[in-house]
């Protein structure tokens, strides 16, 4: 079964693979090549890095509610679990992270590292869904695109009442988790599951005093975004091709959310098939110049997050973290 679902998604990812080379111009596409500007690249490639970092510096922020940890070895940790998600479905990544926090220091509880890790997570939706709402008047118009204006607005706000809940009126959902404990229809269900969901949502009421602290935490992850769009934009000029920065922005956001099909590592195909659809038919982007974007910001993103990946590796056994490869490989999520 597990191979099965492998092989789908591989077969899925050729699909759109097949469909993408069907719209490229490989003679534009090599041309445009020749012609790249080094030293935008070498921008963009350091402002991804930059990026990266901020990610990781918001992580350290959330997580130091539970444990202390240094900049250094959160950024790491991140730099791994992004990797894992590079390669696996469904966000495995994140769930990685409380094996190496747990590997140091047997007494966090792995269930509350998971609540940190969401919150952290839901900034990168939140100033998803915000960019969307904010930019698309500005490269769309508010008439021409009034439903993903809504879609993206409403989005948002099911977002917030979410969190909402979780943190501002966790002592009911845990009085509610007990409940259903307690019903004999339920009993087939282990009691350890039960354990650990009451920890993992135990883990929320941290945030309930933070208000403050959660506006920093979600304008820092629009920070980030917006420093991800700049990266597309920069990769646009690199060729000489004429887009404008908000425009670059919306696009990268909304290909984004390619990221959720099942598809083969590297989210191959559907990222490029994604971009053209975005570029292409949404902003009116020349199909050759987004074609040669979208590949060469895959490529330049892929080879980043490649290098910081074997730096962190490298990094956390230095000081004693090490990887925890026999403890997540082989995924258990195939």
């Amino acid at each position: 079964m597990k191979k099965r679902r492998f092989l789908a998604q591989l077969l899925l990812s050729g699909v759109f693979l097949l469909f993408w080379l069907r719209w490229v111009d490989f003679g534009f596409f090599f041309s445009s090549l020749k012609k790249v500007n080094g030293g935008l690249v070498l921008a963009a490639g350091l402002i991804y890095l930059t990026a990266g970092f901020l990610r990781g510096v918001r992580f350290k922020l959330v997580l130091d509610l539970i444990v202390k940890r240094s900049v250094m070895e959160v950024f790491a940790i991140n730099n791994l679990s992004a990797m894992i998600n590079y390669l696996l479905p469904l966000r495995a990544g994140e769930l990685v992270k409380p094996i190496f926090i747990k590997n140091r220091q047997r007494s966090v509880s792995g269930s509350k590292v998971l609540s940190v890790v969401l919150v952290d997570k839901m900034g990168d939706l939140f100033s998803m869904f915000f960019l969307i709402l904010a930019l698309t008047p500005v490269v769309l118009g508010v008439v021409n695109r009034s439903q993903l204006i809504l879609a993206s607005g409403f989005l948002l706000l099911i977002s917030f009442l979410t969190l909402f809940v979780l943190i501002w009126r966790n002592k009911k959902i845990l009085s509610f988790v007990s409940f259903l404990c307690s019903l004999r229809l339920l009993r087939v269900v282990p009691l350890p599951f039960w354990v650990y969901l009451r920890r993992f949502l135990a883990g929320f009421s941290l945030f309930s005093k933070k208000k403050l602290f959660l506006a920093g935490i979600f304008c820092f992850s629009i920070l980030e975004t917006f420093l991800d769009g700049i990266v597309f934009y920069l990769v646009f000029l690199s060729f000489g091709f004429s887009v404008s920065l908000p425009a670059a922005i919306l696009g990268l956001t909304l290909m984004y959310f390619s990221f959720l099909i099942p598809s083969a590592p590297g989210f191959v195909g559907t990222f490029e098939v994604a971009g053209m659809v975005v570029l292409v038919f949404g902003l009116k982007v020349s199909k050759d110049e987004a074609a040669m974007a979208v590949a060469f910001y895959h490529l330049l993103s892929s080879l980043i997050l490649f290098l910081a990946a074997l730096w962190s590796a490298w990094y956390l056994k230095e000081q004693g973290v090490g990887f925890p490869l026999k403890r997540v490989w082989p995924p258990k999520i195939f």
